[in-house]
C-alpha cells in the first residue's frame, strides 16, 4: 500500500512494533514519575530523555526500511532478553512483570523477521 509517491507503508508487524514502543515510552515516563513521587531528579530525566530519543530515532529508521535499524533493535532485544532471564532467576523483579516483558520482547523479535517485514526491507533497500 502506497502512502505517498515513492514511499511504501510499513507492514503490520512493524506497525505493531512502532506502536508498542510508543506505549512503552509512555509507560517509562509514568514509571519514572511514580517512582520519584512526581519529582524526578535530573539524572532520571536525562536517562528518560535519552531513552525516548533513541526509541524515536530507531522507530523512524525502522519505518523507513533501514536494515541496520532492524539489526540494532534485534541485538538490543537479544541482550535485553538475556538480562531479563538472569533477573528472573535472581528474583530481582516481580516474576509476572518479568515474564510479560520476556514475552513482549520475544514477540518483537519474531515480528521483525516475519515474511511481510522481510519483504518490506528488501523493497526499501532495492529502492535506495
Amino acid at each position: 500500500m502506497t502512502v505517498s509517491p515513492g514511499r511504501v507503508r510499513a507492514p503490520w508487524p512493524l506497525q505493531v512494533i512502532i506502536w508498542g514502543q510508543f506505549a512503552a515510552v509512555v509507560a517509562d515516563v509514568v514509571q519514572v514519575l511514580v517512582a520519584a513521587h512526581g519529582r524526578p531528579g535530573w539524572t532520571a530525566l536525562a536517562g528518560l530523555a535519552l531513552n525516548i530519543a533513541l526509541v524515536v530515532f530507531l522507530m523512524l529508521k525502522l519505518r523507513a526500511g533501514r536494515r541496520w535499524a532492524r539489526s540494532l533493535i534485534a541485538v538490543i532485544a537479544a541482550i535485553t532478553l538475556l538480562i531479563a532471564v538472569a533477573r528472573l532467576f535472581a528474583g530481582d523483579d516481580p516474576p509476572l512483570a518479568t515474564v510479560v516483558f520476556l514475552v513482549v520482547t520475544l514477540v518483537t523479535l519474531v515480528l521483525l523477521y516475519l515474511p511481510p517485514s522481510n519483504a518490506f526491507f528488501r523493497r526499501a533497500n532495492a529502492a535506495a
